[in-house]
């Protein structure tokens, strides 16, 4: 939501691949880099109507070094996790054990609110 709010500050909002990076959370592991498309409209009682495309590919094709088990993330337990994943994946990727593919999320929502922090 934080990254979404940030992109909704006018009456409008047209955005094409927008780069997005998560940092943390199930996003970090699901996508961590990808690009967004967001087109909206602010309806007159502060809500907005949204179509949000995320797209991403999982390619696992860079192996995660030293640093990265330790600096990959906001904290050092999910460094480690995300890294050790990542580099089996990309060990299986390299042996063709999970093939690339690009993948999109779509999503209409209606009365979208930005709520205050």
């Amino acid at each position: 939501k934080n990254k979404l709010n940030k992109f909704l500050v006018n009456q409008t909002v047209n955005i094409q691949n927008e780069e997005i990076e998560f940092i943390s959370g199930d996003l970090f592991l699901a996508i961590h880099i990808g690009t967004i498309d967001i087109i909206g409209n602010k309806n007159s009682d502060d809500t907005w109507d949204l179509e949000i495309n995320i797209h991403d590919k999982y390619d696992f094709t860079d192996i995660k070094n030293a640093s990265d088990y330790i600096l990959s993330t906001d904290t050092v337990p999910m460094s480690l996790f995300s890294s050790t994943l990542n580099n089996f994946a990309a060990i299986s990727s390299s042996y063709g054990v999970i093939k690339p593919f690009n993948f999109m999320i779509k999503m209409k929502i209606k009365n979208y609110k930005i709520e205050k922090e």
